[in-house]
């Protein structure tokens, strides 16, 4: 049994028309409106029932860290440091030129810069992620130790604005 394959030369005319007119004549209803609105149909269930990683499309690059991907660009400075708390992140807070910037690690390596100004975020800037077995060695002994011990406590609550910030390290 052998199958033949068509050539574009033996293509069917009338196809061929229908696409040029197509290309030219966009705003012309050439019969796909059934199959524009099942399209349309199907991309809004797909977006209504997707999971909203990272919450922003600039952010896409955060969806998959569990304890990263509900970072914002809309957040302030406080709603960071809570967010560090409730997800155990190790953070170092660094001063400079009236900018505050926060280095977050999570756990498995993963890590982002977030800049603010006058208490609100101007960037999220994800970094190349760090070994695990070499963040012991990023962090230093010290804060790496820390850090794991406050990880196993027990849970904790979500940042209040009367919390002093003692979770974030400062340099």
């Amino acid at each position: 049994m052998s199958f033949r394959f068509p050539l574009a030369r033996e293509a069917d005319p009338s196809q061929i028309d229908e696409r040029a007119t197509e290309t030219r004549f966009p705003h012309v209803d050439h019969g796909t409106n059934k199959m524009k609105s099942e399209l349309s149909a199907a991309v809004s269930l797909i977006v209504l029932l997707a999971p909203s990683f990272g919450h922003e499309p600039l952010l896409s690059f955060l969806h998959h860290v569990p304890e990263l991907r509900d970072l914002s660009l809309k957040m302030s400075e406080d709603q960071l440091k809570s967010h560090i708390r409730t997800h155990r992140l190790y953070a170092k807070r660094e001063l400079s030129h009236g900018r505050v910037s926060y280095h977050v690690i999570a756990p498995e390596g993963e890590n982002v810069f977030v800049g603010f100004a006058s208490g609100k975020c101007t960037g999220i800037q994800r970094m190349q992620p760090i070994p695990r077995q070499l963040i012991k060695e990023h962090i230093g002994t010290s804060e790496y130790r820390a850090w794991m011990a406050e990880r196993k406590a027990e849970p904790r609550r979500p940042a209040t604005p009367e919390d002093s910030g003692t979770h974030v390290r400062k340099q």
